[in-house]
């Protein structure tokens, strides 16, 4: 056989953007293409001739590698290129560098920038009248600064840095709250400081204490006071003869003492207290009417039995006794009417001047008489007279039927005579009995006698 040494193709040396097919071997027989690019092959020789060894190169872009757009806070030294040959790394943050392509491939501009962690600026921890607007960060970009003092803010790291959290105090002076002021029965608990800080509620009524400023800012004293319900004093309720001027109140200030009894005043609450209203009644002493110690008609009442006080206790029946009981505490009397004189039994119809039982109490006087013929009108009288009072008494003389002088006799016949019969009055008819006679003598008042005489 003809001897033939192995030569490579056309694609050998060639710069290629795949794996080569063909062109492998202008003599010989191509081997098995190896490698991802650049690639090789053989071109096996015939007859005894040599082999040749061929290779194809690829087409490489220059890329970046993995430091490439990464924060860092030092110049990359690694990761430059993913593809192509970087060049020499330039800058002080941020780095640039280049890959440069390979058999005429492209290059590719690099650039790793500078790590910056966030950092609060001078504003940061400042005590500030008004919301910082500059110098919020040293380093990194500040968002938006929330609050009505104490603001806040943040300070974000770029390409990768951390964040930091940053505050400015506001200069607040201390400000009471609304228990400053307020009356109260126990110590404030709530609504101490409407700005600052409370300190600790010191006494037992009233309470104070201090709203702290912050940032520099003033301090205020606040202090709550005791609240007093007015409360009546002992002359509440008590009676008396005069205006009350002490113990009005026990707790409270006392008003102007109003009235002529009852007395009135009130107890104002201090601090928001209530008010109490008070009264003293008038103290009454009970007095005994006119009707004390008189003689009287009747049973006394109203002003004739008391002048001052309440009836009480009413008992008898002429003479009468009763109480005049004081009030709101006065005193009470003792009263009583006097026992009026009374006429005697002998103070009746009569045949004759009467000389006994003349007075049932009393002294009598002398006994008189008095006649009138015209209205037939005779009496005795007299006067009873006892504690000062007297009272006339009278006896009628009786205007009576009077037998004559045949009354009682022994008669040999009737009687007719008129004299015989009636002394005084008019006789009637006469009655014959058995024994005798009877008649009756009458007279005008009327008044009728009965009268008899005996048969002989």
């Amino acid at each position: 056989s003809v001897k033939v040494n192995g030569t490579c193709g056309s694609a050998d040396g060639a710069v290629l953007s795949s794996k080569p097919t063909t062109n492998l071997c202008s003599k010989g027989t191509p081997s098995t293409v190896a490698g991802s690019g650049p690639w090789t092959w053989s071109c096996t020789g015939e007859g005894g001739g040599s082999d040749a060894s061929c290779k194809a190169s690829v087409k490489v872009n220059g890329v970046c590698g993995s430091a490439d757009g990464a924060g860092m806070t030092s110049k990359p030294t690694t990761n430059l290129c993913s593809k192509g040959t970087p060049s020499t790394v330039a800058g002080s943050g941020p780095w640039t560098w280049s890959c440069a392509g390979e058999n005429g491939g492209g290059n590719a501009s690099c650039k790793a920038l500078l790590k910056v962690n966030g950092n609060c600026g001078s504003a940061d921890g400042a005590v500030l009248a008004s919301k910082p607007t500059t110098n919020l960060c040293s380093k990194g970009t500040p968002s938006t600064v929330a609050g009505s003092g104490p603001w806040t803010w943040t300070c974000q790291g770029q390409n990768g840095g951390s964040s930091v959290s940053c505050k400015a105090l506001a200069k607040i002076n201390g400000i009471c709250g609304s228990a400053d002021g307020v009356g109260r029965m126990s110590k404030p608990t709530s609504n101490l400081c409407s700005k600052g800080t409370a300190s600790t509620v010191s006494g037992s009524g009233p309470w104070t204490w201090t709203c702290e400023g912050e940032g520099g800012g003033s301090d205020a004293s606040c202090e709550a006071p005791l609240k007093v319900n007015g409360v009546c004093g002992s002359a509440d309720g008590v009676g008396r003869t005069s205006k009350p001027t002490s113990n009005l109140c026990s707790k409270g200030t006392a008003s102007s003492v109003a009235g002529s009894g009852p007395w009135t005043w009130t107890c104002a609450g201090q601090n928001g207290g209530s008010t109490a209203s008070c009264e003293a009644p008038l103290k009454v002493n009970g007095s005994c009417g006119s009707s004390d110690d008189k003689v009287v008609a009747s049973k006394p009442s109203g002003t004739k039995a008391c002048s001052a006080g309440t009836i009480s206790g009413m008992t008898g029946s002429n003479p009468w006794s009763w109480t005049c009981s004081g009030k709101n505490g006065g005193t009470s009397a003792s009263c009583a009417t006097l026992a009026p004189p009374e006429c005697g039994s002998a103070a009746t119809t009569t045949e004759s001047e009467p000389t006994s039982n003349l007075c049932k109490t009393g002294t009598a006087s002398d006994v008189k008489y008095y006649s009138n013929n015209e209205t037939h009108a005779w009496y005795w009288y007299w006067t009873c007279t006892k504690n000062g009072s007297s009272l006339t008494c009278k006896a009628p003389k009786c205007d009576c039927g009077m037998c004559g002088d045949a009354q009682g006799k022994k008669l040999a016949s009737m009687p007719t005579k008129a004299s015989d019969l009636c002394s005084n009055g008019t006789p009637s008819s006469v009655t014959t009995t058995a024994s005798g006679w009877t008649w009756t003598c009458t007279t005008p008042l009327p008044n009728t006698r009965n009268c008899s005489a005996f048969r002989k």
